[in-house]
């Protein structure tokens, strides 16, 4: 805006560029400045492209995620393209706390799996995924917080071996495994808080 009121008024008062500035309070840099790389109508366009897609995410986030773009939360798009996994943990009765291991298909939106037991670690995450890769077909993703049973060398070598990509959400925003996140918000209301 100011760049263009001192052009206006050097084009109408044929006054040089410095005394233009000078006397409008505009830094004669202001006028030097050349934009770079793609023009904010293409950068707009495509903020807006993204936010159609991911849409849980507000312009800002996008414009973060644009830079570190496997960031952005990859869609399912088929049965067996990703799936979910997480823990839910409580406490029984005599306050012994407990696991529940849950895995959720994005697409179908059928849990696949809840195992449930006192320790739950990467060997018991193994253990649940073969018999369900050999039921329904593996995965091309499977998508999972940072937590150290699903980044552990044994998690990782393990589906580096049999093809399978992992995704792991962005620290502190439960949001992208939303799937998972409901229904273990579903298993939590109505098996666990009644029982």
């Amino acid at each position: 805006m100011k760049r263009q009121s001192v052009i206006h008024v050097r084009h109408k008062l044929s006054t040089s560029e410095r005394r233009t500035c000078n006397v409008l309070g505009v830094a004669r840099s202001t006028m030097m400045y050349q934009r770079k790389g793609r023009d904010e109508d293409a950068l707009r366009h495509d903020i807006i492209r993204h936010a159609k897609m991911y849409g849980q995410y507000g312009y800002r986030k996008i414009a973060q995620y644009r830079k570190d773009s496997p960031m952005i939360r990859k869609r399912s798009n088929a049965p067996n393209h990703v799936w979910a996994i997480d823990f839910v943990q409580d406490k029984l009765i005599n306050n012994r706390p407990y696991k529940m291991l849950t895995l959720v298909d994005e697409y179908t939106l059928q849990a696949l799996a809840v195992n449930v037991g006192t320790k739950l670690g990467s060997v018991e995450l193994l253990e649940t995924l073969y018999p369900l890769i050999i039921k329904h077909r593996k995965p091309e993703h499977i998508r999972s917080d940072n937590g150290p049973e699903f980044v552990s060398e044994l998690i990782r070598c393990w589906l580096q071996r049999v093809g399978i990509e992992p995704i792991h959400i962005y620290s502190g925003s439960p949001c992208e495994n939303g799937h998972n996140e409901r229904f273990n918000g579903t298993l939590r209301n109505e098996m666990l808080n009644i029982n």
